[in-house]
């Protein structure tokens, strides 16, 4: 997701504000670099991040994970897709925690259907819905 405000850098590259997601699965902190790549579930292959000195814990943790990080994402004009984002923070995405399993729900909400079978209860939401 990504802010409208729009700004045309030095480079002929289009800036703006916002978020990407995707799973880390490259890191370089040699040296003065402090970069990894994001690759994301749709679009582009591969997003190459830069991030400060500041977040190299985080992104050490965040190799192998999927993540969102928040920055200033950077486009070639005329691009759909990003090239690049200057990194202020790193959310690691923890999947297994934040969605039930389908057997989880088992169970959940005994008393929904009523005096109703599932079937019936079914078939009357469908019935009403399509009304």
């Amino acid at each position: 997701m990504t802010d409208t405000k729009v700004v045309i850098n030095k480079d002929n590259e289009e800036e703006v504000r916002g978020s990407i997601s995707g799973r880390v699965e490259y890191i370089n902190f040699h040296g003065r670099s402090h970069v990894f790549n994001i690759y994301p579930s749709v679009g582009p292959t591969k997003i190459k991040c830069t991030f400060p000195k500041r977040l190299r814990g985080t992104a050490i943790d965040a190799v192998n994970k999927y993540v969102t990080v928040l920055g200033k994402i950077k486009y070639k004009a005329r691009t759909q897709f990003p090239l690049e984002i200057d990194v202020d923070e790193i959310k690691i995405r923890k999947h297994n925690k934040i969605f039930p399993k389908l057997a989880d729900l088992k169970g959940i909400e005994p008393d929904m259907t009523g005096d109703l079978s599932a079937e019936d209860f079914v078939r009357k939401m469908r019935d009403e819905e399509w009304e």
